[in-house]
């Protein structure tokens, strides 16, 4: 019977890849591998024959659920397949057209950080992203962030990414941003001396975390993506 399988990467390319994942992919007959979630290595699609994917073709979705309808397919992403991704649509979708699916689970970046970090996966609050967006996307990143600390709760930012511009939000504008409106709406959520925590490319050979003072931050180089910040509760 065909089935569409959901298959997490990991945080560490192919090689993060389970036995489980590994058995899955040699049974497929169609392997995608979506590369707008974080970057992806272009040799990780050739070991593992798989077709690059873009945000448009996954979340337009009718061409995987076509053939998903007759033959094996798979979907590999970053990171874990269901967390921070479109993905359930896309399974929802195949569910109505009686496509069978199944998920192969892996690390993501949400159970990592904290294990990487120390801080307690109980204590985080809300996830929030920020873009290159207008003003009032980084309002309700700001209000996100409030919230969260008047809960005593952690706040993980995620940055964007965008590989089809080569696009990548660095952790030091993302806090400049937040500083300027923090001057604007001097609620004191990030204020100049604020403890902040920058995490650079973690699960791979050379991830750096790095932690101050909010304007300190601002003012570092920290390279290549993925990246992600804490605000600490």
């Amino acid at each position: 019977m065909a089935v569409l399988t959901f298959i997490g990467l990991g945080l560490a390319g192919e090689k993060g890849l389970t036995k489980e994942a590994s058995e899955a992919l040699e049974k497929s007959n169609i392997v995608y591998l979506e590369t707008y979630t974080s970057p992806i290595s272009n040799n990780i699609a050739k070991a593992l024959n798989a077709q690059e994917a873009s945000r448009t073709f996954v979340e337009d979705g009718r061409k995987i659920l076509a053939e998903a309808s007759e033959k094996n397919v798979a979907l590999l992403c970053y990171g874990d397949p269901m967390v921070a991704t479109t993905h359930m649509e896309l399974r929802i979708r195949a569910q109505k057209q009686n496509i069978k699916t199944r998920v192969i689970h892996n690390a993501s970046i949400y159970s990592a950080i904290a294990g990487e970090t120390g801080l307690h996966s109980y204590k985080f609050g809300r996830t929030v992203t920020m873009t290159r967006a207008a003003p009032a996307k980084n309002l309700y990143v700001y209000h996100s962030l409030h919230a969260n600390l008047l809960n005593g709760l952690h706040t993980l930012i995620l940055l964007e990414y965008d590989k089809s511009s080569e696009f990548f939000l660095s952790p030091s504008e993302a806090i400049k941003t937040l500083l300027e409106t923090e001057n604007e709406q001097k609620k004191l959520v990030i204020p100049k001396d604020c403890f902040m925590v920058v995490c650079s490319r973690i699960g791979r050979k050379d991830q750096k975390i790095v932690a101050g003072t909010a304007e300190s931050l601002s003012k570092r180089i920290f390279g290549k993506p993925p990246h992600a910040i804490i605000l600490t509760g």
